[in-house]
């Protein structure tokens, strides 16, 4: 909570005629996951995964009250001490963001590589047609000084390579 005042006849302030003003915000937000694993080897191949899934919720309240044209009463700071009726604004604000994940990474040899990803959110937010939004991506590698023979000058050579989609919420 914030308040602000000043007495009558105050230089640079609000008002030379007295002002009084209340100010509070109140919120929370909770956080629920959800996240499952895998990881599992079939002879050369190696696959680890990942699925789960978040809601989030957040809630913020806003109260915000002043005097109009001076305070009545020299000293008493109230908002019932208002020459004129109080101008005043609150504000309620609620968002839930709900969201399912998931990534599967496959490994051969430990040289080769393949990670597949996606995520999906819906933003209570957004417009309908705004509202879901989906980001994959794939990425690749290989580990070529594996194939090669060793050398003295060449200790650790890979080539990797991804692809992704992202999208900013505002």
């Amino acid at each position: 909570r914030h308040i602000s005042r000043n007495p009558i006849s105050s230089r640079n302030s609000w008002s030379s005629y007295g002002y009084y003003a209340e100010e509070k915000t109140t919120g929370y937000s909770l956080n629920n996951d959800l996240l499952l694993n895998v990881d599992k080897t079939f002879g050369d191949f190696q696959l680890e995964g990942l699925a789960g899934g978040t809601i989030y919720f957040k809630k913020d309240d806003y109260f915000q009250a002043n005097t109009q044209g001076g305070l009545s009463v020299p000293g008493f700071y109230s908002l019932r001490a208002s020459k004129n009726p109080i101008e005043w604004d609150t504000d309620l604000t609620r968002q839930q963001v709900n969201s399912l994940f998931g990534r599967v990474s496959i490994s051969y040899k430990r040289m080769a590589y393949l990670d597949v990803t996606g995520r999906n959110d819906w933003n209570s937010t957004l417009s309908e047609e705004e509202r879901s939004y989906f980001y994959p991506s794939v990425s690749g590698s290989f580990v070529v000084s594996e194939i090669l023979p060793a050398t003295s000058w060449l200790d650790f050579w890979k080539l990797r390579s991804s692809w992704t989609v992202t999208k900013a919420t505002p």
